[in-house]
């Protein structure tokens, strides 16, 4: 794989994206993905202190291990290895076009950057786009004949998300059906190595089932993640595909199953609806049945479909490939192509709610609705001159903000997670030490630190301290973007706010 530098398409459409992207949010330093981002951000950026998070597999290993040198910079450093990612996966879908011989190759970029919900999700520090570039790259293999490096680049996926064990499923499926039977080993490589690094530094040879966070959360039953309807996905298609692009998309997967039985045309189908068709498919079904199930954490989040947006764009660009074949001297269908860029470009803004480029009265990613009063919070803390004590929160980008390191010893550390508080047993066992601070919110404490809010305002060793209301709640009576400081008291003072 090499740069070409008569590339005119990349030329134009990289530095394109890159402003595109920067614009949106990458010089702002907000990411989108909520504290998911700032949680990942806060794995790569300390795994140099604590080399032992390479590993772990809540950070994810290997978005860790390639995001760790540019989260060097700050949380801007993260956004812009993501947008890198997606301008990656842009790149090896147009060379997966070109390489086939694929009429209008070029629309590879503008398909991919606006691919809503990956354009909503490419400034953040989440590890979406990072899978999504190992799926175009994986696509990129098998378009080039390099099938064993596919299959390898495959059996890393679990290293990225854990979904990554459903699209292997669709992989070997998919090498089952092409007959090519001595590749599925290599599908192992990515598991079989984390399992024995695991297993070498941790000394536990099931260590890659115990410490996944979400077999372990299910098995303790401590997540809540609610459920809905088998068709909550499909409802949610505008801000995922959009209307426009699931029309293209399925257009491209029923043309490229009719076109499997066509001779000329059967290497590029079979690629597009068996593998790229497959990989999408297991994924949507298995999100589907685990929300549905109320299981592995799912919440129903939508974002978690960034990953596979390289699968429907290459089913977009069959599509748009075989109108040009069959209206090879059309002069009309040029330009007609090119017009659509603005209309993708609008099914993605609207699609993530965004505000016009041109707009710029208000920022295109918002800060979250809780960060003004948790802001706030902190101001006031700072204000009782108590910067020095032990903070307590579920809010990751707060030890961002205060520069604070959540993986120190507990010995050594000046901030915890509220799931560290030990409220069983009306808090008699808890070991948080005396005069600490708990900033709780009104949403993450309760569903990610699961301490329930009535506990701790009953339990005589924390005084309420002060309530800082958002000033324009969602509806009234709605405090989930309250926050409220706790101080751990030596003994049973009565409750007071200030």
């Amino acid at each position: 794989m090499h740069w070409n530098w008569k590339d005119k398409a990349g030329w134009f459409w990289l530095p394109l994206g890159a402003l595109l992207f920067a614009w949106n949010g990458g010089l702002a330093g907000w990411p989108e993905g909520g504290q998911d981002s700032w949680n990942h951000f806060l794995y790569a950026r300390w795994a140099w202190v604590h080399p032992e998070l390479f590993l772990d597999q809540w950070g994810k290993p290997l978005f860790t291990f390639l995001s760790a040198p540019f989260s060097l910079a700050g949380i801007q450093g993260a956004i812009w290895f993501n947008i890198g990612c997606t301008l990656l996966t842009a790149w090896l879908l147009y060379r997966s076009a070109w390489q086939l011989h694929w009429h209008h190759a070029w629309l590879a970029y503008p398909l991919t950057f606006f691919a809503p919900i990956l354009f909503g999700n490419t400034v953040s520090a989440l590890t979406e786009p990072l899978n999504a570039a190992m799926l175009a790259l994986l696509i990129w293999c098998f378009a080039t004949g390099r099938e064993r490096a596919a299959v390898f680049s495959a059996s890393l996926l679990p290293l990225v998300r854990s979904e990554g064990y459903v699209l292997l499923a669709a992989i070997g499926l998919f090498l089952l059906l092409e007959k090519k039977w001595m590749l599925l080993p290599w599908l192992l490589g990515g598991t079989l190595l984390l399992a024995l690094a695991g297993w070498v530094i941790h000394g536990d040879i099931a260590w890659i089932v115990n410490s996944n966070p979400y077999i372990r959360f299910e098995q303790e039953s401590r997540w809540h993640p609610g459920s809905g309807s088998l068709f909550h996905y499909v409802q949610q298609q505008r801000h995922i595909i959009g209307f426009f692009g699931l029309v293209l998309a399925l257009g491209g997967w029923l043309l490229a199953a009719m076109d499997m039985r066509n001779k000329e045309q059967r290497s590029g189908a079979r690629l597009v609806f068996l593998l790229c068709g497959g990989m999408a498919a297991a994924y949507f079904l298995a999100h589907t049945l685990i929300w549905w199930m109320g299981s592995m954490g799912s919440h129903g989040l939508i974002r978690v479909f960034a990953v596979i947006a390289p699968c429907w764009v290459m089913a977009q660009l069959w599509l748009l490939h075989r109108l040009a074949q069959q209206f090879r001297k059309a002069r009309w269908l040029p330009p007609v192509y090119l017009a659509l860029v603005p209309l993708m470009a609008w099914f993605a803004y609207d699609g993530n709610g965004y505000s016009a480029p041109w707009n710029r009265d208000r920022l295109v990613i918002a800060p979250p609705p809780q960060a003004a009063t948790v802001q706030a919070a902190l101001a006031w803390r700072d204000s009782m001159q108590w910067q020095n004590r032990i903070l307590v929160h579920q809010l990751p980008y707060v030890d961002v903000l205060l520069g604070k390191d959540p993986f120190t010893a507990p010995d050594k550390a000046r901030t915890f997670r509220i799931w560290s508080i030990d409220w069983r047993n009306s808090f008699r066992r808890d070991w948080m030490p005396d005069s600490c601070l708990v900033l709780y919110d009104g949403y993450h404490a309760s569903r990610d630190g699961f301490l329930p809010f009535d506990s701790l305002m009953t339990a005589h060793q924390y005084r309420l301290r002060r309530h800082f209301p958002h000033p324009s709640p969602p509806e009234p009576g709605n405090t989930q973007f309250d926050v409220w400081v706790f101080e751990k008291v030596k003994d049973a003072e009565s409750k007071t706010g200030h």
